[in-house]
């Protein structure tokens, strides 16, 4: 059986090969400064109103039912989408440059 295969693997030492990037001056704090986003099909809003700071080393857990709008705000955080509303800052810079200056 493959699994049986896979428990026999010996994982390979760390090398010097692995990406490395220069996140020197990043602070990883994530703001969400009254972000509200209604996608364009649909009547009402996905998110409304949403302020929320998380500080750097700390686990949030996003919980609700489908549809509550979870998978929407992470993409949000990500800059996949822009809200209609509101400012997003991770390491006081919006999610795209934050994203282009400290890659990986």
């Amino acid at each position: 059986m493959l699994i049986e295969k896979l428990r026999n693997i010996i994982p390979i030492e760390d090398t010097d090969d692995r990406v490395h990037s220069d996140h020197l001056d990043f602070n990883g704090k994530i703001t969400l400064d009254c972000v509200s986003l209604k996608y364009p099909e649909k009547e009402f809003f996905a998110i409304r109103g949403v302020s929320i700071g998380i500080k750097p080393g700390k686990v949030v857990a996003l919980v609700g039912p489908s549809g509550a709008g979870k998978t929407s705000l992470v993409d949000l955080i990500l800059g996949v989408i822009n809200p209609n509303e509101g400012k997003i800052t991770i390491s006081e810079m919006s999610p795209i440059a934050a994203i282009q200056k400290w890659p990986g």
